[in-house]
């Protein structure tokens, strides 16, 4: 009785506005599902201005997204587990969908379970996470940031950029260090970045380790073969790029670059298939059409 009673349509892996927009749809057809996420947002909460977002004239912050997403999943009572899905497989006929806490069985499944940071790779990091002095994701970081601290941002991209934003008001001074001469963001956060008097681009820098000296950090970094610099910082913010967040799908049910479903029970949207075009309305735009997918087939 309690496995039939776990056993659900379609479940849904991920809080993104994914997710979010194929249940929202699936409910609309009374289809019995089950949306499992650690937390409603994604990578949404990172985000500074959401400008291209149609509906939103003057552009939305990610935060307040989020808040909207809720709110909407709320009112059309989309029925949402809190918890980390650690396993999806797939037994005979159906889907097991393994939490932290239990399993759960499924006729299909809709992965929207985004990225993962890249992480630098160099000693010490590891340590500095721990310590709550290195961060991946802007949301994160800005509850252990300090109106005096001083911030370096690693990266060179939309991200690294969209940071420095986000935090300018909250932080005394930003360091955005980069691998290259040039800038690989959207012109207008370039531009935007160079209006802010705390915030300084340094270019030409590779890290290559952290240690902790009293209560602050030192990032080595390497700007030629034989010369290397040492940087004092308070907290560090790593944007280096993202990989698709795939790793707790069983081996066999993605193709070989893991973007694509072996199943066509099992499907992948939004962030996690769609490499660099990272976008709200695309991720939208994925769930409605694979939601209208399943409602179709099963008509």
């Amino acid at each position: 009785m309690e496995r039939k009673s776990k056993r659900r349509e379609v479940i849904l892996v991920g809080g993104g506005p994914a997710c979010c927009s194929a249940a929202i749809q699936l409910l609309r057809s009374k289809k019995n599902l089950l949306l499992i996420t650690k937390e409603i947002g994604g990578l949404v909460k990172n985000a500074n201005l959401v400008e291209n977002l149609l509906g939103f004239s003057k552009g939305i912050r990610g935060e307040e997204y989020v808040s909207l997403m809720k709110e909407q999943l709320k009112e059309t009572k989309v029925p949402v587990v809190i918890d980390e899905v650690k396993k999806v497989k797939k037994i005979e006929d159906h889907f097991v969908i393994t939490t932290s806490n239990e399993e759960f069985f499924s006729d299909y499944v809709i992965i929207g379970s985004g990225t993962i940071p890249r992480k630098l790779q160099i000693q010490g990091e590891k340590k500095a996470y721990q310590n709550r002095k290195l961060f991946y994701d802007v949301y994160q970081a800005k509850a252990y940031l300090e109106k005096n601290d001083d911030v370096i941002i690693v990266g060179g991209g939309d991200a690294a950029y969209d940071y420095a934003l986000n935090i300018s008001d909250q932080v005394k001074q930003i360091r955005i260090l980069q691998r290259s001469e040039k800038a690989k963001c959207l012109p207008l956060l370039l531009n935007r970045v160079r209006k802010k008097k705390n915030i300084q681009i340094i270019k030409n820098f590779t890290p290559s380790e952290i240690s902790f000296y009293s209560n602050k950090l030192v990032l080595s970094v390497k700007r030629s073969p034989r010369k290397f610099v040492d940087l004092l910082t308070d907290k560090i913010l790593v944007a280096i790029g993202r990989i698709p967040n795939t790793f707790f799908i069983e081996e066999g049910l993605l193709t070989s670059d893991n973007l694509q479903s072996a199943d066509p029970r099992l499907v992948l949207i939004g962030d996690v298939k769609n490499k660099r075009f990272r976008q709200i309305s695309i991720a939208i735009g994925d769930g409605l059409k694979e939601a209208m997918k399943i409602i179709k087939e099963n008509e």
